[in-house]
């Protein structure tokens, strides 16, 4: 995973991450929970933060943990001076993030290459 840790660093992407100790090496089924974001800066003016990837491990659910993910990336956007914090989600996770303060907003377009 060192390779993807890199990769995402040099794209400008922060990921927190904690992984299970339990004799895997180097493998995506180690992760317990992660939550990656990154910085933009517009043409506007201003810095925005796109929030991706939070997934929290089946064993893990139900303990607040991507709540207070969430939280930090919220806390992190606001320190850096961001005036807003985006993501994409599924529908069924819309309640999840509303509880947090984000509201529905643009429709979002997507090409698979």
């Amino acid at each position: 995973l060192t390779w993807l840790w890199s990769k995402r660093k040099a794209q400008g992407v922060t990921t927190l991450v904690y992984m299970f100790d339990d004799g895997l090496v180097n493998s995506l089924e180690k992760v317990a929970w992660t939550v990656s974001y990154k910085i933009y800066s517009r043409f506007t003016g201003g810095d925005c933060v796109f929030l991706e990837d939070l997934v929290v491990d089946e064993k893990n659910r139900g303990q607040d943990i991507g709540t207070e993910l969430v939280k930090e990336v919220i806390k992190r956007a606001k320190e850096a001076g961001a005036y807003k914090l985006i993501l994409n989600c599924k529908p069924e996770l819309c309640e999840f993030y509303e509880k947090l303060g984000f509201k529905k907003a643009e429709q979002q377009m997507r090409l698979d290459l």
